[in-house]
């Protein structure tokens, strides 16, 4: 298992420890926490233990470049909204999977943003897996 199983495998450990994550959001949505105080240790936490672990790997965490921090600011922008609208639908949805399958229908956005942006190959098995997880989001909606 060389190089390349590696995504592989961090996919699978971040898909197990986000699941687990998601479950908890709607545990504390059940007992009275907010979207907004779930979010705030969210990223608080993660913050701290990312800022740790890059001091530790002396990992250089401050980007130099104007365009760069264009980026950044927006990335932190739609992640805020973003997770303040899944947090929303996990704790009101009546299954928090539901929620999170409609959230992750964004695999179908990001494979034609790759397409157009970045000219990622898209096959034909490929346009099909992500026509099936399109129509997998439908009827899970219905």
């Amino acid at each position: 298992m060389g190089m390349k199983m590696n995504w592989f495998i961090y996919a699978l450990f971040g898909m197990l420890a986000l699941s687990a994550m998601f479950l908890l959001f709607r545990k504390l949505g059940n007992m009275g926490a907010n979207s907004f105080t779930i979010i705030i240790f969210e990223f608080l936490i993660a913050s701290i233990i990312l800022v740790g672990y890059a001091s530790a790997a002396k990992v250089n965490i401050i980007p130099t470049g104007n365009n760069i921090w264009y980026l950044l600011i927006a990335i932190g922008l739609l992640g805020a909204i973003g997770n303040i609208l899944l947090t929303q639908s996990i704790i009101n949805a009546p299954n928090p999977g539901y929620a999170l399958a409609i959230v992750n229908a964004n695999v179908v956005l990001v494979t034609i943003g790759a397409f157009f942006l970045f000219g990622s190959e898209v096959t034909i098995t490929k346009g099909i897996g992500v026509a099936l997880a399109l129509a997998g989001i439908i009827l899970i909606g219905l």
